[in-house]
């Protein structure tokens, strides 16, 4: 297993400390369980998946835009 160190702001650390004290967890697990919720590969963002469906309005079409029918030969 890797160790790593982190340099954190003392507020962050702090926040960091309780969140994990809170969960029953190490703050290595803790972060570790975190890690493992952010980086899965081919998985969107947490960020993203919270605005999908979330769009309200009309897309705006540039004048370059392909033409929504095109005939083929």
């Amino acid at each position: 297993m890797a160790q790593v160190t982190l340099y954190l702001p003392d507020k962050i650390a702090s926040r960091l400390k309780l969140a994990a004290r809170k969960s029953g967890q190490s703050v290595s697990a803790f972060v570790t369980a975190l890690a493992e919720r952010e980086l899965v590969p081919g998985k969107w963002p947490a960020s993203l998946e919270r605005l999908y469906g979330e769009w309200e309005g009309d897309f705006i079409v540039g004048p370059d835009a392909p033409p929504d029918h095109v005939e083929l030969p």
